[in-house]
């Protein structure tokens, strides 16, 4: 392969060093809210430009462990939806306000200056 179809299948690689432009970095360090933190660290080789070998070890499951639950939640709604054509009204199951704070009035209740 060529640096351009590398380039296409990867995206651009993370980090390049000007001394050794055969050489291209790909670097993840994601730390979820639990404090459990991926990382990766693969690096890409070139010879007479063309592709070479890799060296490093490929996370599984990396978008399962770099996303949120409640994006995987998100995104299941939205394949049902998609699925079975049917817009779901029920929201997320976010957490009680505290009952000490504020809340915003509804934007249809608020009124609006006439000139």
């Amino acid at each position: 392969m060529t640096p351009e179809q590398v380039r296409f299948v990867l995206g651009p690689p993370t980090l390049t060093d000007p001394f050794t432009p055969d050489t291209w970095f790909y670097l993840l360090h994601y730390q979820t809210g639990n404090a459990e933190t991926v990382e990766q660290q693969i690096v890409v080789f070139f010879e007479g430009g063309q592709y070479s070998h890799y060296d490093g070890e490929p996370v599984e499951n990396v978008r399962e462990r770099t996303s949120g639950r409640r994006d995987r939640e998100l995104e299941q709604r939205a394949r049902d939806r998609k699925e079975d054509n049917v817009v779901d009204p029920e929201p997320l199951n976010d957490p009680a306000p505290d009952p000490g704070t504020q809340t915003t009035p509804d934007a249809t209740s608020v009124p609006i200056p006439r000139s």
